[in-house]
C-alpha cells in the first residue's frame, strides 16, 4: 500500500492494565474524540467471552468517529466484528495466510524491529508496519533495546510501506518520530497512561496535523 493511501496516523494500542474494569468504553471513547484514527485492540490476558465482548464496543464507536479498529492477531475476533484490519507478529498467521482469507481490502499490519523483520514483512505484503522500540517502552518489559532516532530514522528511509512508531511515545517526544520519517504514531501508555486520555490524544493529533501541514508547505 503507498504511503499516502492509508489515512491512519494516529493508532491506539489497548492494554488491559491501563483500563480498570468499567473504564473501557469510557476511555476508549475519550481517545476517539481526542484525535485516535486507529485502535489496535490487544487483549493477551482477557477470556474469549470480554475479548469478543470489547471488540464488539470498539466496533460500534470507532465506527461513529470514522476510525479503522485493528485486532491484534485474532482472525477470527477481527471477522466476527467486521474489523478493518489484523495486526500481525511473531507466533502469528502469515500475512499470506491472512490476505487469502480475508481479501485486498482488509487491513494487514505487522509488528517489526530490525531491517530483515521490516524486508519480511514487506515482501508478503504487509500494509503497514509498526516499528519498535523507538524509546524505552512505558507500558511493558522488552529484551529489545531501543532503536534511537538514528537508526529509527535508517530504517523508515529504507522501508517502502507507512510506518508508525511504537515504544515511549509521549506527546512531548512524539515530534522526534516524525522527524525521524514516521507515517504516524502508535502509543500505549502515552495515551492511556496519560491523567488525561483525551487531552493527550489530542496533543499527539494536533502534533501530527502540524507536521503533515508543513511537509505539505502550508
Amino acid at each position: 500500500m503507498p504511503l499516502h493511501s492509508l489515512p491512519y496516523r494516529l493508532c491506539l494500542i489497548t492494554d488491559p492494565a491501563y483500563l480498570p474494569e468499567g473504564s473501557f468504553e469510557e476511555k476508549m471513547s475519550e481517545a476517539l474524540s481526542g484525535g485516535v484514527d486507529m485502535v489496535q485492540y490487544r487483549n493477551i490476558t482477557g477470556t474469549r467471552e470480554e475479548k469478543m465482548a470489547q471488540a464488539r464496543i470498539l466496533r460500534r464507536i470507532t465506527g461513529q468517529w470514522g476510525a479503522a479498529l485493528i485486532i491484534n492477531k485474532e482472525m477470527d475476533i477481527a471477522e466476527a466484528v467486521q474489523a478493518d484490519g489484523v495486526q500481525l507478529g511473531k507466533g502469528s498467521l502469515s500475512v499470506s495466510e491472512v490476505r487469502s482469507r480475508l481479501g485486498k481490502d482488509f487491513l494487514i499490519g505487522a509488528s517489526v524491529h530490525n531491517a530483515g523483520e521490516i524486508e519480511e514483512a514487506e515482501s508478503a505484503g504487509a500494509d503497514f508496519l509498526i516499528l519498535s522500540p523507538l524509546f524505552a517502552p512505558g507500558s511493558k518489559e522488552t529484551n529489545l533495546p531501543s532503536l534511537g532516532p538514528v537508526k529509527f530514522s535508517a530504517l523508515c528511509r529504507a522501508a517502502k510501506s507507512p510506518i508508525f512508531a511504537l515504544g515511549g511515545i509521549t506527546p512531548e517526544n512524539a515530534a522526534i518520530a516524525f522527524e525521524c520519517g514516521a507515517h504516524g504514531l502508535a502509543s500505549i501508555s502515552g495515551i492511556l497512561g496519560a491523567p488525561c486520555v483525551y487531552e493527550a490524544a489530542g496533543r499527539m493529533k494536533n502534533m501530527n496535523s502540524n507536521i503533515q501541514n508543513h511537509r505539505a508547505g502550508f
